[in-house]
């Protein structure tokens, strides 16, 4: 049952790789641009703005694939809950009702 969502876990696997991977870069490209800026008029902005630019695209990246993941994951816990709704349904619709009448449910 679980094959019919292996292409969606799969992508949903290697989107939360590359959103991890992009968060954990942002803290060292922000390093960075910190170890430019050190010094009275030691400041490069360009490299300063480069690297806040890395920063910047990093965050996004990480915001887009999470965003992406939880739709995806959302999307596979939906639909895995009706099929096994369904396949409930069938089988207690199967049962005798002698038995249903035997057996209390718990809940």
């Amino acid at each position: 049952m679980w094959r019919k969502y292996r292409k969606t876990i799969i992508l949903c696997l290697i989107l939360s790789l590359i959103s991890s991977v992009t968060l954990v870069l942002s803290p060292f490209y922000l390093g960075e641009a910190i170890d430019v800026m050190i010094g009275i008029g030691n400041v490069d902005m360009p490299v300063v703005v480069y690297y806040l630019g890395i920063v910047a695209a990093c965050y996004s990246v990480h915001f887009i694939t999470t965003w992406i993941v939880s739709l995806l994951a959302n999307y596979v816990a939906v639909n895995y809950v009706e099929v096994l709704r369904e396949r409930l349904k069938n089988h207690v619709e199967k049962l005798p009702l002698s038995y249903l009448d035997t057996h209390p449910t718990v809940i």
